[in-house]
């Protein structure tokens, strides 16, 4: 730096050792600022005492064989806070007048944009999110990575326990144009030693793909599905267009009876809007309620019954 100025409440005796070349020192009328004009290398550390209580200290780390980090080696830079009582380190910025933006509490805690956190890592962004592409300040963290082509990763979250990662999630680009990009979660794959693999990926496109990294439906499972209902509830598979629709369960709604139910769900009262359609190859079965068990029996159920099992249809 070109000129550093030093301010100093003299109350005793201040001595400084200076070894730099081409330095000047000068001090004003009142022996309370000095001007150096050059290069500063203290031989120690930086004490703005204001009493001999643990004062705050800039130094550079000496090696201890019996101290343990940042004094087991040389040359880390120390920023220490008063030590006999809860004190903080404090970043101040701003123009004008200087607020704090960061702080390390005195109990490890961090605050980006809040000096009370509460948390490990604590981030204050008095903006709201919104979806527009340009930075306007709306994140409270972004992920800043370089190009990384078709089929890459970036931007990574990972979760550790016992120094191997366990689980991550990072964006994916899924096309040669950086504009498609997915999200993919990663869970461990081996039970020890081995990588994370993806075991869920949602699409550029909004689909979800479970067991799949390239979903081709807003659900596409790779595996066997599990639908279990809750306590009191109701298990069913439901088909809709919108408003009302069919459903597969294996509770009946008025009864607690644990079989299969195909239950088509009626436009209006008219029972030849409830229809069912059964497919062999290419050509179809049609069956309404009026015909459905007579259609099924040579079908399915007498195979079923044959076999001590048991199959409800019901289109009501």
């Amino acid at each position: 730096m070109d000129s550093l100025i030093v301010k100093m409440k003299l109350q005793t005796t201040i001595v400084l050792c200076f070894i730099t070349c081409g330095m000047v020192v000068s001090q004003d009328d009142n022996f309370t600022n000095v001007t150096i004009s050059g290069k500063l290398k203290l031989n120690g550390g930086l004490d703005q005492s204001i009493s001999n209580d643990h004062s705050p200290h800039i130094y550079r780390s000496v090696y201890n064989a019996n101290n343990d980090y940042p004094f087991s080696q040389n040359g880390n830079l120390v920023l220490q806070p008063r030590t006999s009582l809860e004190r903080d380190i404090v970043f101040l910025a701003g123009q004008g007048s200087p607020v704090p933006r960061m702080v390390i509490k005195h109990n490890g805690n961090i605050g980006i944009g809040t000096y009370g956190p509460t948390q490990k890592l604590q981030i204050f962004n008095e903006l709201p999110f919104n979806n527009k592409m340009e930075s306007e300040n709306q994140d409270h963290i972004s992920l800043v990575s370089n190009a990384v082509g078709m089929g890459g990763f970036f931007g990574g979250i990972s979760w550790k326990s016992g120094g191997r990662r366990r689980a991550a999630i990072a964006a994916v680009q899924e096309h040669t144009d950086a504009d498609y990009i997915g999200i993919s979660f990663f869970t461990q794959g081996t039970d020890g030693d081995g990588p994370i693999y993806e075991s869920m990926r949602i699409s550029r496109d909004g689909n979800l793909g479970i067991g799949t990294d390239n979903p081709q439906d807003k659900l596409h499972v790779v595996g066997d599905v599990r639908f279990q209902r809750e306590s009191g509830g109701q298990n069913y598979l439901q088909i809709s267009s919108g408003s009302g629709g069919s459903y597969i369960t294996t509770n009946d709604p008025g009864t607690n009876v644990k079989h299969l139910y195909l239950q088509v769900t009626p436009t209006s009262d008219n029972a030849t809007d409830r229809h069912l359609f059964f497919r062999q190859g290419k050509k179809p079965v049609y069956s309404r309620r009026d015909y459905l068990f007579m259609v099924m029996a040579m079908w399915e159920l007498v195979p079923r019954i044959l076999r001590g099992t048991s199959l409800l249809l019901s289109g009501k």
